[in-house]
């Protein structure tokens, strides 16, 4: 969804993934809800503001690809700190091109 206003646009989007595979003895199946809501505002001439907020609901937790390797997965929430420390990775790679994100 998706509103403009002359000085503001406002967009969100949700939805549900769902997750099952061929091992019924081993209830795989997940559900997995997310949303996000993020808004724009003109301040003035080519300065904006803008803000997100998205959240990601998974019961039992969700297996998810990482750059540990494509065999390799992370299954537990990450910490406030793992966060902050991928962030600060990525930020440094964007800054020195020399940097690979494959390992």
């Amino acid at each position: 969804m998706q509103l403009k206003f002359p000085r503001m646009t406002l967009k969100a989007a949700g939805g549900v993934l769902r997750y099952d595979d061929d091992d019924p003895p081993a209830h795989n199946r997940r559900e997995v809800y997310y949303y996000y809501v993020e808004g724009t505002q003109k301040i003035y001439r080519g300065l904006y503001g803008a803000a997100r907020w998205s959240q990601v609901f998974a019961d039992r937790g969700f297996r998810i690809a990482s750059q540990l390797g494509a065999r390799q997965t992370v299954s537990k929430p990450f910490s406030r700190q793992e966060i902050l420390d991928a962030v600060r990775e990525a930020l440094a790679a964007e800054s020195d091109p020399d940097k690979s994100w494959s390992r």
